[in-house]
């Protein structure tokens, strides 16, 4: 079994807020013992990326995080802006984690939290796929 960062991700939305080690989320996997190393990786560039946190050596998905999804308008600096499907507020997305996402693409995001006078911030998630 291929083990892909969206499904590390989404098995550990099932569970908000829930701190647990790598032993336990990659139990959930039929693994072998070159995935389950491969699978420490990419929780760890799940962090990186700003998609879950680390508390010592358990990873979590932030309680709160929100989840939304429509198309990325990229400035020419390298930071871009999402225009919710459902909402009517913008999603500042830094340079910094948008990850292979090109202008126009529909994407999902993680809504991170809000600046008083910047408004929404999130992280890419990753694309949506058709």
């Amino acid at each position: 079994m291929a083990l892909t960062p969206d499904d590390l991700f989404n098995h550990m939305q099932r569970k908000p807020g829930r701190a647990m080690d790598a032993r336990e989320i990659l139990s959930a996997f039929e693994l072998s013992k070159k995935e389950r190393q491969a699978g420490v990786r990419l929780l760890e560039r799940l962090v990186e990326e700003g998609l879950l946190d680390r508390r010592g050596r358990r990873y979590l998905v932030p309680r709160g995080a929100e989840l939304r999804q429509g198309r990325i308008t990229i400035h020419r600096d390298g930071y871009g802006f999402v225009l919710s499907e459902k909402q009517d507020s913008d999603v500042f997305v830094p340079a910094r984690f948008l990850g292979q996402v090109m202008n126009g693409d529909r994407v999902e995001i993680r809504v991170d939290r809000v600046a008083p006078k910047a408004g929404w911030s999130g992280f890419w998630s990753g694309p949506i796929r058709p």
